[in-house]
């Protein structure tokens, strides 16, 4: 499951933050706002939402940034995104304080993460397929399930596939239940920021990683 991400503000600083689609990013404004300060306004890309949190309920923000809302302890921004970047430096929120200035919260990376497997069971592994997030036995059911590997794809080994770990071509990882993990997004990720598949020690050796290149 994706964590909700808190970025924290600078005043009169630009803070820069890694999103991922499916995800919000939570600022507090009232933190960064500098002495004396009772208003504030916003102004953000078109592709970026951003709502304000007073007392919790949610007001979402046009981006022409007219609006002031009233600083209080009980006031945070919420950020979201319907869609990965192409490029990085591509949104930006910044926020308007009076008297002594702003501060910007800028994205400069969106990145849409996937990890998928065949949820319906059909032979396809789908992006993003609704039914992955369950498990129902049975012969309508839905969720992956795990294949059994008793064939013999490699004709020189006198055994079966499942009677050893190996994996010895492109035909005997197709035997197997695939995962994909699927990116969108820039090419690169900003210096300090990484993308980590955790897998419990239970299921680590159950569980191996491939780079297939071509078929």
């Amino acid at each position: 499951m994706l964590r909700e991400r808190t970025v924290r503000l600078l005043y009169g600083s630009r803070v820069e933050a890694v999103y991922v689609l499916g995800t919000h990013l939570w600022t507090d404004v009232y933190s960064a706002a500098p002495a004396g300060a009772r208003t504030f306004s916003l102004k953000h890309s078109e592709g970026v939402m951003v709502e304000v949190i007073r007392d919790g309920e949610a007001e979402e923000v046009v981006t022409n940034g007219k609006q002031r809302w009233a600083l209080s302890p009980s006031t945070t921004l919420r950020l979201s995104m319907a869609q990965a970047s192409t490029e990085a430096s591509s949104d930006k929120a910044p926020q308007s304080l009076p008297m002594r200035g702003s501060g910007m919260l800028k994205v400069p990376k969106r990145k849409e993460i996937s990890l998928d497997v065949d949820a319906d069971r059909d032979g396809e592994v789908e992006k993003n397929n609704p039914k992955k997030a369950s498990w129902t036995w049975g012969p309508e059911g839905q969720g992956a399930i795990l294949l059994v590997n008793c064939d013999r794809d490699t004709p020189w080994l006198s055994k079966e596939d499942c009677s050893d770990e190996k994996v010895y071509s492109k035909q005997d990882l197709k035997d197997m239940s695939q995962m994909i993990l699927r990116t969108k997004g820039p090419d690169r990720l900003p210096a300090g920021y990484e993308i980590v598949l955790y897998i419990s020690m239970s299921d680590s050796d159950k569980v191996g990683v491939f780079y297939v290149e071509s078929e």
